[in-house]
């Protein structure tokens, strides 16, 4: 049941960057506001493609949500933000950065940090002590390296 919650989840995340993109490319066309743009939008089938994308990730996380635990299930919802960028570049006709892909990388390495220290699968309440405090100090150290390479020279961008 854990399995089918996991491909639930991801589903559900990659049905909503669908959804957010093709309703954000639908918008971005249009010069109206208030009630005019939401009529206006109905009547596109790109802006409809998004609402059922966000319709059936809402569908896909309650399924998850029901076949697995929500300390695995609501961790693997993150990965809406990397599936988001790797639909909306190419929608909006746009080249995803070369720090777009290292961003894409980070979350996705962070995520699957992040499931192999919780081990989450519905046994007990908690990851033991002793799975978290390495991650904790890897992540500990890698902040610090990288506040160290960002250095005072650098452009504020870089910086942040």
């Amino acid at each position: 049941m854990i399995e089918l919650a996991a491909v639930f989840a991801v589903a559900g995340a990659a049905s909503n960057a669908v959804g957010t993109a093709f309703q954000r490319k639908a918008a971005s066309a249009s010069t109206r506001g208030g009630l005019r743009l939401l009529v206006e939008l109905v009547h596109r089938p790109i802006w409809m493609i998004g609402m059922a994308g966000v319709a059936c990730a809402a569908l896909f996380q309650s399924l998850a949500l029901v076949n697995g635990p929500l300390a695995l299930v609501q961790p693997l919802f993150i990965l809406e933000l990397p599936f988001a960028l790797l639909v909306a570049a190419p929608l909006m006709h746009r080249r995803l950065p070369r720090s777009g892909w290292w961003g894409v990388g980070g979350c996705v390495a962070g995520l699957a940090v992040l499931l192999l220290a919780a081990a989450p699968h519905g046994a007990t309440d908690q990851a033991p002590l002793a799975r978290w405090l390495p991650v904790l100090l890897l992540c500990a150290g890698v902040m610090a390296a990288l506040v160290g390479l960002a250095g005072p020279g650098r452009p504020p961008a870089r910086r942040a």
